[in-house]
């Protein structure tokens, strides 16, 4: 089952028709042969922070923190507990999303799952939830 109506999806093509400097950018490195294999050589730890400075910082615009007006944070702790989401994205100084990151050698999704939504309702008022 497709996740939107053929007709809903067609005007949102229709919208936005062409590829824009974010994908590009995406395009031409996450889509780098070298790069790839790259990233399947390194840890969940290892890669964390490239993958969040590079994807959400340069390709979609995001300010990483210690910057001043960031909208993007690592290692976000939860109020809860003392667990913390990869990463989160903020909104008026408030988490609107949180970030959960996996390695490539991770097969188990459906552990993630659980995991990430945790982090969403570990904080007030976070509508989305991005797995990677």
């Amino acid at each position: 089952m497709p996740l939107f109506q053929a007709s809903v999806f067609r005007k949102q093509c229709a919208e936005h028709p062409a590829p824009d400097a974010a994908w590009e950018a995406y395009a031409a490195f996450f889509l780098n042969p070298a790069v790839q294999a790259n990233i399947r050589a390194q840890t969940e730890e290892q890669l964390q922070g490239e993958f969040l400075a590079k994807l959400f910082g340069e390709i979609l615009g995001y300010t990483l923190a210690p910057a001043e007006n960031h909208n993007l944070t690592r290692e976000l702790k939860n109020v809860l507990n003392a667990k913390s989401a990869d990463g989160a994205l903020l909104r008026g100084g408030a988490v609107c999303a949180v970030i959960e990151l996996k390695d490539t050698r991770t097969t188990d999704l459906d552990r993630v799952e659980p995991q990430a939504f945790g982090y969403k309702n570990a904080h007030r008022g976070v509508r989305y939830v991005v797995t990677s």
